[in-house]
Parts: C-alpha cells; structure tokens; sequence
C-alpha cells in the first residue's frame, strides 16, 4: 500500500501542472513502470509538447454519443459504395498474390476477408490524410473525457470504458515504442481521433501481433505486405478465427442483410447477446437460430466484430469479400 501510495504522489506532482485530471494517469504509470519502462523516461514522455498540445477534436469526436446512430447510417452507404469497387480489391489481391498465398497457408484466413477489411479501413491504403497522433489523441481522451450533467446510466458506463481504452491503448502504445528504442515524445505516429494506425488501422493494443512475411519487409503498418500479414494473424491469433469461409456456401447474404436490418431498431446485435457496455440486446442470430445459413454468417460476422464491433461494418467486410471472390 505504501508503494502505491508513493507512486500515486508521483504522478500527481508530474502531471499537476497540465492536465485537467493528472489522477487518471496512476495506474497508467503503475503498469508502466512494472513493464520495466523508467520513472524518468515517464516523465519526459508526459512532460513532451506532444503530451501537453491536447487534441480537443479527438477528443470531441469519440465523446460524442449522439453520432452513434449518424455513424451506423453512414456505415451502410459506404458498404454500398463499396460494393462498386470490387475491380480495385480483386486487381489488389493479383498485385499481392504471393503474400495472400502464404497467409492463406500459414492463418487460414480467406485473403478476401483481409482484402476486405483493408478496403474498409483505408481504400487498400490508399487514404493517407491523417490528422492525429495517436499519443496525444489518446492522452487527450484519457485526461479531457468528461461526464454531462445528469449523465444516464448508459453514458456513464460508456465514459468508464472510453477511459479504460485509452488507458489501454496508451500503455500498449509507450511499451511498443520503448522496445523499439524509439522516442515517442519525438516521432510522429500518424492515426485517426481514436488512435488507430496504419493501413490495416490497428488499436495500439494490437500492435503485438504486428509482423511481417518475410525478412525483407518492415515491421510498419504503412507497409502492405505486413499490413496484410498482421491481418490475418490477429484475425487468427487474437480473435478466434478458425477455419477458411467456403463462400459458395453463402447464398442469400442480401435477404439475410434486409432481415438484419428490418430486426434491428438501434439496440439490437446481429451475434453478441451483450452491447460495449454491458447491456443486454436482442440477438438477430439468435432469433433465427434455426436457419443454417444465418448461423453461419452469425459465425464469421462475430469474429469480424472484434476487428470493429459495428455489425454494418462486418457485414460489410463479408459482402466485399464475397464479391470479390473468385
């Protein structure tokens, strides 16, 4: 008790001074320093002009619950529009045969699936206007969320997991760049508002299953082939793919996305019976558990939700790969 005690001082007298809650940062450090980074190295990271110019916008953008439903809205046309560019995924997926070849054999995750979320993500890599840093975006929310006036239940347990996040995110973020060698109050890590990075855009507590196929290619997520590589190995590694999708197999994925989308009212999950926060919701798969094909979709959209929990966004991913197949 004592020893955290002492730490806790610690952080509060180097944060004091510019941030709005330097408390927030206590276990941050704790973990930290047990990972073996050092007390100095702490205080100059959070101490840096990148640490003190707080990204307001990113901060706003995350916090923002009324976007939800704009965001969901969105998320469909873009699956729409899409669907009109599978030429580019297929012309990608020759480009880059011989890296899907060996993901394919070594994962066992369809390459369309990849090439679909790379779509998703950053048009195959082609967007590159980023406009955060994902230290100071993820510093920022962790010191500048704050709770409205009378917050819901909902809300308030939204704001516990935000912060937990950027916690999360932070420390995973500190520690990569440490075993890197590299100053992170210096370099510049290219992001979106919510700190995710590169053209796969990975959350910083991937970054461990960031590699590459092959010695000659660099461990950077800017880099296709390891940005396909890493793919597919969290798919498999982390969030529990399990077998290739036999695509014939999937006949009626346009009258399965309507059902979707007549069964969902805004508090609905197409596979997850819990919402982010803990809430339960009514479960589309669940409700048409007896028809094999929607089970099936159910059991490769609930994997493709850890990537991104948006059902749009996985049935996205699903629709994009399953045209650009074959």
């Amino acid at each position: 008790m004592r020893r955290l005690t002492i730490i806790f001082l610690f952080t509060t007298a180097l944060f004091g001074a510019h941030f709005n809650h330097p408390d927030r940062f206590d276990a941050l450090t704790l973990r930290l320093i047990k990972a073996g980074v050092e007390k100095e190295r702490i205080q100059l990271l959070f101490n840096s002009p990148k640490a003190r110019a707080i990204d307001e916008k990113a901060v706003a953008q995350i916090a923002n619950i009324s976007k939800i439903k704009a965001h969901r809205d969105a998320e469909r046309k873009a699956n729409e529009a899409l669907m009109l560019k599978t030429a580019l995924v297929k012309k990608h997926l020759q480009t880059y045969k011989k890296v899907y070849d060996q993901v394919e054999k070594e994962f066992g995750v369809n390459r369309e699936i990849i090439a679909a979320i790379l779509q998703k993500e950053t048009a195959l890599g082609a967007y590159t206007n980023y406009k955060h840093d994902a230290f100071t975006a993820l510093v920022g929310m962790l010191d500048r969320l704050t709770l409205p006036e009378k917050p819901s239940a909902r809300v308030k347990k939204r704001h516990k997991r935000l912060l937990k996040m950027a916690e999360d995110n932070l420390f995973a973020l500190i520690v990569h760049y440490e075993k890197l060698g590299i100053d992170l109050s210096q370099a510049h890590v290219p992001s979106s508002y919510a700190g995710a990075v590169g053209i796969p855009q990975f959350m910083p507590m991937h970054f461990d299953m960031i590699a590459a196929p092959s010695a000659q290619d660099p461990l950077d997520l800017f880099h296709m082939p390891t940005a396909i590589y890493s793919t597919a190995k969290l798919l498999k590694k982390r969030f529990g793919w399990n077998k290739m999708v036999d695509f014939s197999a999937i006949t009626k994925l346009e009258t399965i996305k309507e059902q979707w989308y007549a069964f969902d009212d805004g508090k609905a999950n197409f596979v997850y019976e819990k919402n982010l926060d803990g809430a339960k919701v009514p479960t589309f798969v669940k409700a048409n558990a007896d028809d094999p094909e929607i089970v099936l979709v159910g059991s490769i959209i609930k994997v493709l939700m850890r990537y991104n929990f948006s059902t749009p966004y996985a049935l996205g991913i699903l629709e994009i790969a399953k045209r650009s197949h074959g």
